[in-house]
């Protein structure tokens, strides 16, 4: 097996006051159906997961040693040119705003987010990263464009690769 961590350093302290989730979207929109996840569990034989949070969004894929180079394109393609059409754009936020929704009627996030705003005000950290109904309704595709021009850049990430590398790759 082998693995990568594509991280990319910057998260959902970066999203703007007003359209919190800007980060939490960009992240959902990297791999927007689950024909490539699929793809790296049936054929790859390893797993596909993204991950967002304040600090970062990563990615994390793992397969066969010898689909090192079919894992690079792949992890390349989504960070240089996500798909981010309108098509995407609105399924993803329509997605996330349904899981924001189901949060929101957690007790248990909702003291959470309520401690955090009362000890962080307006801090980044004091705002949901998932964002919240109102403000994922303000975002729209050309957020997500700012995005990614803005942070997806080869000085704000760092890939990792640990396994089974081959030198002859």
């Amino acid at each position: 097996k082998i693995s990568l961590r594509l991280r990319v350093h910057s998260g959902s302290a970066f999203d703007p006051k007003d359209k919190m989730g800007v980060m939490a979207l960009l992240a959902d929109i990297l791999f927007p159906t689950d024909q490539t996840k699929n793809f790296f569990r049936e054929d790859l034989q390893g797993d596909l997961e993204v991950v967002s949070n304040y600090d970062y969004i990563q990615i994390n894929a793992t397969a066969k040693a010898d689909e090192f180079l079919t894992i690079l394109e792949t992890l390349a393609t989504a960070v240089t040119n996500p798909p981010i059409t309108p098509e995407n754009f609105v399924k993803a936020r329509d997605e996330r705003l349904k899981k924001v929704e189901e949060l929101q009627k957690n007790p248990a996030y909702v003291a959470d987010m309520a401690a955090a705003k009362r000890l962080l005000g307006d801090f980044p950290y004091g705002r949901p990263q998932e964002g919240t109904p109102e403000s994922l309704k303000l975002i729209d595709r050309a957020d997500l464009l700012t995005a990614r021009d803005k942070f997806f850049t080869a000085d704000n990430a760092t890939l990792a690769i640990s396994g089974n590398v081959q030198p002859d790759f």
